[in-house]
């Protein structure tokens, strides 16, 4: 198991299945009803080798989490760089994948935010990012349009806004997204 030392009574570890639950509920109150994940969900993800999670832990609770995939983008689609859903044609014979690492989901308990927590999840998973031998690309997230909070976050931490919205892309209630990416190409 990977530990990471924080702050205080924070420390951050890999995902261990007794921690299902914890997320899932985690996950229940920080997203809206029909775009929260379900329990099932996220130990289909923990079992999937392409998913990674990073836990935040205080005093053997789950206080914050982070779930990534792996997806290859490439050049034979324009998607990526019109701001839409990430991936390539399965029976794509083309060999310029960019490999590209996308934050699924990502969230800290209301009692724990506005303490940076989020924001050391995700500087945590750049530098794991910048100082693997994986050859990533780019590391990508979808947020709201109207979550200023979040879009800060994702800004302090070196997210770009691509070019475009993802028009509709939420649901609970319809909304347009914004599809920000961090580029590793010049970091490692």
């Amino acid at each position: 198991m990977y530990i990471w030392a924080l702050m205080g009574r924070y420390y951050l570890r890999r995902l261990q299945p007794a921690d299902f639950a914890a997320v899932y509920e985690l996950n229940k109150h920080c997203f809206v009803e029909g775009e929260a994940y379900t329990e099932s969900y996220f130990a289909y993800l923990y079992a999937d080798n392409d998913y990674h999670y990073i836990v935040l832990d205080e005093n053997n609770n789950v206080a914050g989490y982070l779930v990534t995939v792996y997806s290859d983008d490439d050049e034979c689609s324009d998607e990526f760089n019109a701001g839409h859903d990430i991936g390539c044609d399965p029976n794509c014979e083309k060999t310029n994948h960019k490999r590209v690492l996308a934050v699924a989901s990502i969230g800290v308990n209301t009692k724990d935010r506005n303490r940076g927590l989020a924001r050391t999840l995700l500087e945590t998973l750049i530098s794991d990012v910048n100082n693997t031998s994986e050859m990533i690309t780019y590391l990508v997230l979808q947020v709201r349009v109207s979550n200023a909070t979040a879009i800060r976050l994702y800004e302090k931490v070196g997210f770009v806004k691509s070019i475009g919205k993802l028009v509709g892309y939420y649901s609970h209630p319809t909304e347009d997204g914004y599809l920000m990416y961090y580029s590793t190409e010049n970091q490692n």
